[in-house]
């Protein structure tokens, strides 16, 4: 796979940064769609071919799957092990792991040694439980050479990530992303919901609880407003709504479709199959939005409503970087079999679609 120039740059900072700093560890923050797994697997393609051994850590099922891909396009001969709930594939160069599953006793010390650990979504690994794990795969304080990979260096509720993290040894931002044409560029349009609060909202660790948030949506009939505003704002436009909880985001289906929009609801219960087909439904064919509880990183996307509105600046920021993601370069990003599709990153639209539609 051939790499951009900055995510070669940004291999050789972290690799310069290793050899002057045995000891210490590296950040790197790089905006969504910007291709941090494609980095992370090039770094892991040139530390096995120096004969070393790798841990790559996620945080969600669905990154394993998509890791273990961008391994594979690095390089279709490497050793790749999954080590997830009763998976322990732990005795090849590179293992790409849960780290839910390292947190229980005796799991990481079976992987070991690894000579590279590779944390996505490092802004999670504040947790004390997640420094225990760095501990036992030696990435503090030990001989282990460790790299974590964000959009957002820093937490909502305030916990320090120097305990893990010594340096952010490259960063490029947002803005730094569209004006390179690696990433496409964003019209915000504001539609208040009336009947909302967000004062009466109960917050939990500088965030909005979701659960709350999600009722008070409901009880201010949130969904109609919604669907309007969609039909108003973005209605020629293919879109996803993010959206606060399950119930929110199946009212809000129920509002488009009495309108006369298409909608379906994607949680993270849908089974994989089923939910490639609604994509691909939705965003090849179709007159159709995609309606998802929840965020996904590789779909193709012409508009973007983010329903939940995170109060913490972390989530916000990933909720309006994601759809940007359609000028991502050929072949880092897209839904598989699919090469000819706007699915594929290498073929964007005519015109920059952008689109975004929060609600307050």
């Amino acid at each position: 796979m051939k790499l951009r120039p900055y995510q070669e740059e940004c291999i050789a900072a972290v690799e310069e940064y290793w050899a002057a700093n045995p000891r210490k560890n590296a950040a790197v923050s790089l905006p969504t769609g910007a291709g941090k797994t494609v980095i992370m697997a090039d770094i892991a393609r040139r530390a096995v071919e120096r004969g070393e051994r790798v841990a790559i850590i996620v945080n969600r099922d669905e990154l394993v799957a998509q890791t273990i891909a961008k391994l594979r396009a690095a390089d279709p001969l490497m050793m790749i092990g999954t080590v997830k709930a009763a998976r322990n594939e732990f005795a090849a160069e590179v293992v790409v792991c849960s780290v839910q599953t390292l947190r229980r006793p005796g799991r990481s010390e079976k992987i070991l040694p690894r000579d590279i650990v590779i944390y996505d979504e490092a802004h999670g690994s504040a947790a004390e439980s997640s420094i225990d794990v760095m501990e036992r795969l030696g990435a503090i304080g030990e001989g282990a050479r460790a790299v974590g990979f964000s959009a957002t260096f820093y937490r909502a509720d305030g916990k320090p990530l120097d305990v893990v993290w010594d340096d952010v040894v490259y960063e490029k931002d947002i803005l730094w992303a569209v004006t390179e044409g690696y990433l496409s560029d964003a019209r915000g349009v504001s539609v208040p919901i009336r009947g909302l609060n967000l004062s009466e909202v109960k917050v939990s660790g500088a965030d909005y609880q979701d659960k709350d948030l999600g009722q008070k949506m409901l009880d201010a009939h949130a969904a109609e407003q919604i669907a309007r505003a969609y039909v108003e704002n973005a209605a020629e436009r293919k879109a996803i709504c993010f959206s606060t909880t399950v119930d929110s985001a199946t009212e809000i289906t129920a509002s488009l479709n009495a309108i006369g929009v298409s909608a379906e609801t994607v949680t993270g219960k849908t089974p994989a199959g089923e939910y490639l087909c609604l994509a691909h439904g939705a965003f090849d064919g179709g007159n159709r939005p995609a309606h998802l509880a929840a965020g996904d990183g590789d779909l193709y996307r012409e508009g973007i409503l983010p329903l939940d509105c995170p109060k913490g600046h972390p989530l916000r920021r990933q909720a309006v970087e994601r759809p940007g993601g359609i000028r991502a370069g050929e072949g880092q990003r897209g839904l598989p079999q699919k090469p000819a599709s706007p699915l594929s990153h290498g073929h964007p639209p005519q015109a920059p679609p952008p689109a975004a539609a929060p609600p307050r």
